[in-house]
């Protein structure tokens, strides 16, 4: 039997060494996990069967709770008053709603905290009656005077737009890069580029225009608050604060995600 590398996405938070890790397959399958990055240690939480939208969802500061964009489309699920789609706080690395938010569509941009105690949802503010939000300030993106910084998730996190120079991407249409600082002046570049269905993304780690590319398979990568680099390699999680030369055989081997499985 051959396994298949799950769909990796982390999110650490920004003032906890916590992570709010998502694991995606079968497809219609996601499960959330609590990574401890001060002790490597993983929480399992729930399995969901649908689809939970990693990049429009956020951790508190404090790392205790989760805001996330969902969506199921079954007949039950149409006729009830959720709806097909909704965006719910939780407490990580559990799904079960605190508060939660029917959404008409899937479009949008789902939640992020500003603080611990404030939230901004890129969408209606129509909670559910069963689920009014409990002691957080909530507010709609749209009609923040900050909408721009609010909307990026990524500036919040401690990514910046890049304009650094990388060989291996000269040439390269269609090309996106952001970074992020780690020790000692090296960065962490996340570059994408092409379109639609063959868009690529890589990663690459060096400093003042020497960058050496991340393993081919890296899902996703991060700084974590011990300044070490986190990374989703293929079915694996990782950690290393060896930026000259990532090697994988002796970087921290933290869990093989493959080991968790959804219940049917």
């Amino acid at each position: 039997m051959i396994n298949i590398a799950p769909r990796i996405y982390f999110i650490v938070a920004r003032k906890k060494n916590v992570a709010a890790v998502f694991r995606r397959g079968p497809s219609k399958w996601t499960q959330i996990l609590k990574w401890d990055l001060d002790r490597d240690q993983m929480e399992a939480g729930q399995w969901f069967k649908g689809r939970i939208y990693e990049r429009c969802s956020d951790i508190s500061p404090n790392g205790q709770l989760l805001v996330y964009k969902a969506s199921k489309y079954t007949l039950r699920q149409s006729a009830s008053s959720y709806t097909n789609c909704w965006i719910a706080v939780s407490k990580l690395p559990k799904l079960t709603a605190r508060t939660l938010w029917p959404q008409e569509h899937t479009w949008g941009g789902g939640g992020i905290f500003v603080s611990d105690k404030e939230l901004y949802i890129d969408g209606s503010l129509r909670h559910h009656p069963q689920h009014p939000p409990q002691g957080l300030s909530v507010s709609n993106a749209s009609t923040s005077p900050n909408q721009g910084a609010i909307l990026s998730k990524l500036g919040l996190r401690g990514w910046q737009r890049s304009n650094c120079k990388i060989p291996a991407l000269k040439g390269v249409s269609r090309l996106a890069l952001d970074q992020k600082e780690l020790r000692r002046s090296y960065h962490l570049i996340w570059a994408r580029h092409g379109k639609g269905s063959e868009a690529i993304t890589e990663f690459f780690i060096g400093h003042k225009d020497h960058y050496l590319p991340l393993p081919a398979d890296t899902q996703w990568a991060d700084v974590d608050h011990k300044g070490r680099l986190i990374l989703a390699v293929g079915s694996w999680l990782y950690a290393t604060k060896n930026f000259e030369n990532i090697n994988l055989k002796k970087a921290r081997k933290i869990a093989d995600l493959n080991q968790y499985q959804p219940p049917e």
